[in-house]
């Protein structure tokens, strides 16, 4: 249900709002009537309270200094603002001739060498990095005097000297020449001066007028203190250092036995003959002198006599006759109480049907390539037929017919059943072959036989037969146990694959 509104209520709002509105005139008026200092001042009251909060504010800035990667931070505590200042050289670690030409800030602004007009104002973090480049050289002492300097060899002493201007280097030397002759090691000598791409003579006469610094080298001639001598026999090489200047005869004294065994059976030493050189000498070098640096004597070699022993080689010689029935022969030296290589060892080609079974000695002896050899001996081949074992000649376990020296003898064997059949070269010399046959007792184990046959030299095919049979036993071997290790793996894994299918309870 609406209120009534009645003439007495309207005229009542309407006086109200008359009032309000000349409130607010007046009040507009009072503002407009307020001077412009008075507003000026007002407004200024506000920048100087802020002014005055900023002053009473303090800012820590770290400033760092980078010179050629090595950094110098320096913190600075301020108000407002503060000027940066370069620290000392010594602090910043510049390079040798180099020097700081400017600074680059990390805000982007690059400042001088002295950093003039670079200020901080509250930053956090500043960084400035040295701009550097090279120290221009320094340029020529135009003084009264001029430094000569002369630089020792081997010591790489400098003996140093002032003479005035337009001094001649004659005389700069002239005054330091004692002093540079008693630094000078004993075998040394000066034989010039370099200067620059200049050589001069050792009296710098032809070396002109001093009118800058200079630095002269010398030029050395070094006698050499001891001398290398190389004695060359054949091929074969043995050096021996002396003193310079001392017999020759010593040096070969002190190789004398090492000499001796580079010698040729047959051969002797009859004079020597410097290489270099072409100088001769005597054998014992009676009369001659180690010089220089190095010496190559070579020795000149002349044969004995063929009946000559020198007592210290010894000769083996092997013969055996040919498929062809031809006589052959192979002669090896080698030194008393050493042993003969494989090499000379020979492997001939057995008969049609026959292998090599060894060497033997005519008193029936074996040669044993294991033991050293201390006097001339001589061998015949002995072959055995192939599929029987051969017997020997000093153990009665086979038949064994020796014509080495020329008469036939038979042998019976009492055990072995194998023949051989041995070649000579004697002059009513014949090949046989024999059957050994008996019951005897056998005075050998198995692994002595093995030994005894394995010191004759095997042929050559033989030991290649050998190596293929060991080579085949090998990989059947590794085969089986390949297949082995395969069927355990399988096993292995189908228990695996069962025990996973099988439910679990």
């Amino acid at each position: 249900m609406m209120k009534r509104t009645t003439p007495g209520r309207i005229l009542a709002a309407i006086v109200s709002a008359a009032l309000c509105m000349t409130m607010l005139a007046s009040g507009s008026a009072a503002a407009d009537e307020t001077s412009p200092e008075e507003r000026e001042a007002a407004s200024a009251t506000a920048p100087a309270a802020q002014d005055d909060d900023a002053a009473s504010r303090t800012h820590t800035t770290v400033v760092t200094f980078m010179v050629n990667g090595h950094a110098v931070s320096v913190t600075r505590t301020y108000t407002r603002s503060v000027t940066v200042t370069v620290p000392d050289d010594s602090q910043l670690n510049v390079p040798d001739g180099y020097v700081i030409v400017a600074w680059k800030s990390s805000l982007g602004v690059t400042y001088s060498a002295d950093l003039i007009g670079a200020t901080l104002s509250g930053q956090a973090h500043v960084t400035f990095t040295a701009v550097l480049a090279q120290r221009l050289p320094q340029l020529p002492h135009v003084g009264r005097q001029v430094r000569v300097n002369f630089v020792i060899p081997s010591t790489n002493a400098i003996v140093t000297t002032r003479v005035d201007r337009g001094t001649t280097f004659a005389d700069a030397y002239a005054t330091v020449r004692d002093d540079i002759a008693s630094r000078l090691p004993s075998n040394i000598s000066i034989t010039g001066w370099r200067a620059g791409l200049h050589t001069y003579r050792a009296d710098l006469s032809d070396a002109g007028t001093a009118r800058l610094d200079t630095t002269f080298f010398a030029v050395p001639s070094i006698q050499a203190t001891k001398t290398l001598v190389v004695f060359s026999v054949g091929a074969l090489v043995v050096t021996q250092r002396v003193d310079a200047g001392s017999p020759l005869s010593d040096a070969l004294a002190a190789k004398k036995g090492a000499i001796d065994l580079m010698v040729p059976h047959g051969y002797s030493i009859t004079g020597w003959t410097d290489r270099p050189t072409g100088a001769t000498y005597a054998p014992d070098l009676a009369g001659g002198r180690a010089e220089g640096w190095t010496m190559h004597l070579d020795a000149t070699l002349e044969r004995q006599d063929a009946n000559h022993d020198d007592g210290l080689h010894v000769t083996v010689t092997f013969q055996w006759t040919d498929e062809q029935g031809r006589a052959q022969r192979s002669t090896a030296t080698v030194i008393r109480g050493m042993w003969l290589l494989g090499s000379q060892i020979p492997s001939p080609e057995p008969p049609k049907g026959y292998r090599l079974d060894g060497w033997y000695a005519a008193d029936g002896s074996r040669f044993n390539r294991l033991l050293p050899v201390r006097h001339d001996a001589t061998y015949t081949a002995r072959w055995a037929k192939v599929g029987t074992s051969g017997g020997s000649g000093d153990n009665g376990n086979g038949g064994n017919n020796d014509n080495g020296g020329g008469q036939n003898s038979s042998n019976n064997g009492s055990a072995g059943t194998g023949g051989t059949h041995q070649s000579g070269t004697g002059s009513t010399g014949s090949t046989t072959l024999q059957q050994g046959s008996g019951a005897g007792t056998v005075r050998r184990t198995a692994l002595q036989q093995q030994v005894a046959q394995s010191m004759g030299k095997t042929p050559v095919y033989e030991q290649y037969g050998t190596m293929a049979k060991t080579g085949a036993a090998i990989a059947t071997v590794a085969a089986l146990a390949a297949a082995l290790l395969l069927t355990s793996v399988a096993v292995s894994l189908i228990r695996i694959r069962n025990a996973r299918r099988r439910p679990r309870r």
